[in-house]
């Protein structure tokens, strides 16, 4: 397959202390994403702390020695850029889009943050994050069941835990436990900078080398296998509405032990769009749902394989789950048509080619593959 639609001019670089670099030089308009990895997430969180890698991604913007409190955003905000960051079960990104003439100032900004942090306004930031929480997650029916099924699924391994921590875990958490948490993994070895756009690489390589080679590198413990016993579980949530839904999510092995665009391609088939398995039998057959959802998630140490399910009003949620496992059955038994594989693979590929579309989004692109197994997969990943 001829795949010049999906060139990505890779240059990678390895400073001497271990931080990894790549940068992918596009110079169509005069911007870049910055964007730097910590392989650090809610799986790291110390035990009984639940929450802390998100909470430390919060006062990453409380200011530094050099910057004042929320100086970096504000910096950035006057350039013309964006600024943002989010926490996963296995990383905490740090996030810019800037105009390309400013891409050094944030990244001594980054360099900064990194060694000299502030924990200011702790105890107010920790209440913000119990707000955040109640709003996300407690108040929201498909957050709570998605974290209690996640609970169920994992009995020994840290995903069990909600990223945003569970509250009495959350309140527990104190500033000198942040700061030693923040010490032990905010370093370049534990760290990797992705740079997409109107930069030129040699000279990204030696400014990081600059701004990050001389920060001493710490001992970070490798990840957790998960060792989990297979087994099948089931999860009631009651809670007053006129709504229902189902969540059913099968465990999957590591991403780099998985087979991850057959199962790409599966969802696909059964999920999406009107000529779907699910929405042909569930929605315009059946009409026993009213959405369906089937989605792979991957963590660097498990995958999920789930659906989710909304029944129409009076129809019990166990007709829609045997009616889901009829399908399933059938393609396990039957295999899948010529033009559903075409189908599906037409629309990975466009997603796949709209994914480098923007720098950002091939920046982002990059980071997962890396957290996941390596982002040289980015060479094979069309074919």
């Amino acid at each position: 397959m001829e795949n010049s639609l999906w060139d990505v001019p890779l240059q990678e670089y390895r400073l001497p202390n271990g931080m990894e670099i790549a940068v992918v030089e596009n110079r169509t308009l005069p911007l870049c994403a910055l964007q730097l990895w910590y392989k650090i997430g809610s799986s790291s969180d110390f035990p009984g702390k639940s929450g802390m890698a998100h909470f430390l991604e919060h006062m990453m913007f409380k200011g530094t020695g050099r910057l004042k409190e929320e100086e970096f955003s504000l910096r950035i905000q006057k350039w013309g850029g964006e600024c943002n960051a989010f926490t996963s079960e296995d990383s905490t990104v740090y996030v810019s889009e800037i105009p390309s003439a400013h891409w050094k100032e944030v990244l001594e900004m980054e360099g900064d943050r990194m060694v000299s942090t502030r924990l200011r306004h702790f105890e107010e930031e920790k209440k913000v994050i119990m707000e955040e929480r109640r709003r996300t997650m407690e108040n929201q029916p498909q957050g709570l069941l998605y974290e209690q099924v996640r609970s169920a699924t994992f009995t020994h391994h840290p995903y069990r835990n909600p990223i945003i921590g569970w509250m009495e875990e959350l309140k527990s958490i104190q500033k000198e436990e942040m700061l030693r948490f923040y010490r032990s993994y905010y370093h370049p070895g534990n760290a990797f900078l992705i740079v997409v756009g109107d930069v030129d690489a040699e000279e990204v390589f030696s400014f990081a080398e600059r701004v990050f080679g001389n920060i001493p590198v710490k001992q970070t413990s490798e990840r957790q296998e998960v060792n989990e016993p297979l087994s099948e579980k089931y999860v009631r949530l009651r809670r007053p509405g006129l709504a229902s839904f189902v969540f059913d999510s099968y465990l999957l092995p590591a991403p780099r032990k998985a087979p991850l665009f057959a199962l790409e391609l599966l969802a696909i088939i059964l999920g999406e769009g009107l000529s779907s398995r699910l929405y042909s039998a569930l929605i315009e057959n059946q009409k026993i749902a009213s959405s369906v959802d089937v989605e792979v998630s991957w963590l660097a140490e498990a995958g999920f394989f789930s659906f989710t399910l909304y029944p129409v009003p009076d129809v019990p949620y166990g007709k829609v789950i045997q009616a889901t496992y009829e399908v399933i059955d059938q393609v396990r038994k039957e295999g899948v048509s010529d033009w559903e594989m075409e189908k599906a693979k037409s629309l990975a590929l466009s997603q796949l080619i709209l994914e480098k579309e923007s720098c950002e989004a091939l920046a982002y692109y990059l980071g997962r593959l890396h957290i996941l197994d390596s982002w040289h997969r980015i060479h094979t990943i069309y074919d």
